[in-house]
C-alpha cells in the first residue's frame, strides 16, 4: 500500500472540517445541511451517465448503508434539540472509529496491529475529550445515548460503504448512487424549512453550495481510501475533522477554551502517528 493513499482520508478530514465550519457559522444549518445534500445528489445525477452501475452485490451494502445513513440523521437531530454540539458531536464521531474497529474486523476479517490498535483507541480518546466540557451542563443521559447511538449509525454505514465500494467493481458508479440516493434527506429538509424557504435560498445558496462540493469530494476520498486502507484507520483518520474543526473554531472563530483543544490535538496526532507507522 502506498502511503500517499493514507493522506486522502486525512485530506477528507480536512475538507469535512472546512464544511462543517460553513454550517456552523451558516445563519440558516437546516437550509445549508439541505443544500449539501441537494449537491451530493445533483454530482451523483452529473456522474451516473458516464459510469457502469455498481455490480449487484454491492446494493445490499448501499440499502443497509443508507437506512443507517438516514437514521444518522434523526439521531443527530433528536441528540442536537437535547444536548449541545460541544457535547453530542465529539462522542459520537469520536465512537465511531472503535465501533468501525469491531466492525471491519468481523464482517472484513481485517485485523489491526497492537501498535495501529493502540493508535485508533488513542485518536477516539482524543476525539472524545473535546465533550468533556459539556458533560457538566448534562441533566440527564438521553444525549449522551443519543451521542453513541449516532456514532453506531456511522460505524455501520461506513463499514457498510467500504464493504460495498470493494465488490462494486465500479467505484465512481458505487459512488454516484451512494449521493442520489441522499434526494430523501432533501425533501425532508425541504418540508421542515417550507416557511420561508425562497428567502432562505436566495440568503444562503452560496454558502451551502460550497459546503456540497466539499461534502462530496470528502466522501469521495474516504470511499477510495477504503479500497486500500482498512476500515477502522480510515474511519480514525475521517474522524480527525473534529479536531480540524475544533483548532478552525479556536484560530479563525476566536472560540475558546483552545488549551483543552490543543491537548485533544496532541492526542490525535500521537493516534493517528501510530496508525501510519504500524499499519
Amino acid at each position: 500500500m502506498a502511503a500517499w493513499i493514507l493522506l486522502l482520508p486525512i485530506l477528507a478530514a480536512t475538507l469535512h472540517a472546512v464544511w462543517n465550519a460553513l454550517v456552523k457559522t451558516s445563519g440558516d444549518r437546516l437550509v445549508t445541511l439541505g443544500f449539501v445534500a441537494l449537491i451530493n445528489v445533483l454530482i451523483g445525477l452529473a456522474i451516473l451517465p458516464f459510469v457502469d452501475p455498481p455490480n449487484q452485490a454491492s446494493w445490499t451494502f448501499i440499502a443497509i448503508s443508507l437506512a443507517f445513513k438516514y437514521a444518522y440523521y434523526a439521531f443527530v437531530f433528536f441528540a442536537y434539540r437535547v444536548g449541545d454540539l460541544s457535547l453530542v458531536y465529539p462522542l459520537a464521531r469520536g465512537f465511531a472509529p472503535l465501533a468501525v474497529t469491531v466492525g471491519a474486523a468481523i464482517f472484513a476479517h481485517e485485523y489491526l496491529s497492537l501498535p495501529s490498535l493502540a493508535g485508533v483507541m488513542i485518536a477516539c480518546l482524543g476525539i472524545s475529550s473535546l465533550a468533556i466540557g459539556g458533560l457538566g451542563k448534562l441533566h440527564g443521559s438521553l444525549p449522551i445515548w443519543l451521542a453513541i447511538g449516532s456514532g453506531l449509525t456511522v460505524a455501520i454505514y461506513t463499514v457498510c460503504d467500504g464493504l460495498g465500494v470493494r465488490v462494486a467493481d465500479s467505484t465512481l458508479g458505487f459512488i454516484a448512487w451512494i449521493y442520489v440516493l441522499e434526494v430523501p434527506v432533501v425533501l425532508a429538509i425541504l418540508w421542515l424549512r417550507r416557511r420561508g424557504l425562497a428567502h432562505a435560498i436566495a440568503a444562503h445558496w452560496r454558502y451551502g453550495s460550497l459546503a456540497g462540493v466539499l461534502s462530496a469530494v470528502a466522501y469521495g476520498l474516504v470511499l477510495i481510501a477504503a479500497l486500500y486502507v482498512p476500515l477502522s484507520i480510515v474511519s480514525a483518520l475521517r474522524e480527525t475533522s473534529v479536531i480540524i474543526a475544533a483548532l478552525i473554531g479556536t484560530v479563525v472563530l476566536g472560540e475558546r477554551p483552545w488549551k483543552d483543544r490543543v491537548a485533544a490535538s496532541t492526542f490525535v496526532a500521537g493516534g493517528v502517528a501510530l496508525m501510519t507507522v504500524y499499519r
